[in-house]
């Protein structure tokens, strides 16, 4: 199989798994969109639009994937459908509560 063919297989697999979808601030504090796959820890992408975001989350799984070893997605275990999850967008004020603990970090 050839690696294009094999990454979109891996987009297809990912429709097994619920995705995590928010409008948030960026660190320049620009709006920008983040798409978290459940059950793959630190399998997420982020893009100024949704479409930017879904083509960073193909970028994420291929590491993902290349940091556990993998050629292609475990099949998920559990037969619930999975879900598309579309969070509130982040308020100013929960920019500038991430914004004050990464200040106190750095101090």
């Amino acid at each position: 199989m050839n690696r294009r063919h094999q990454e979109s297989q891996n987009i297809l697999d990912l429709k097994q798994y619920s995705w995590l979808v928010r409008r948030q601030y960026n660190w320049k504090g620009r709006e920008e969109y983040s798409i978290e796959v459940k059950g793959l820890d630190g399998c997420i992408g982020y893009g100024d639009t949704y479409k930017e975001a879904k083509e960073d989350l193909i970028l994420a799984v291929r590491l993902w994937l290349k940091k556990q070893g993998l050629t292609k997605l475990p099949k998920k275990k559990n037969k619930h459908r999975p879900l598309l999850i579309i969070e509130p967008a982040m308020t100013k004020e929960e920019f500038d509560q991430v914004n004050f603990v990464i200040k106190e970090w750095n101090e």
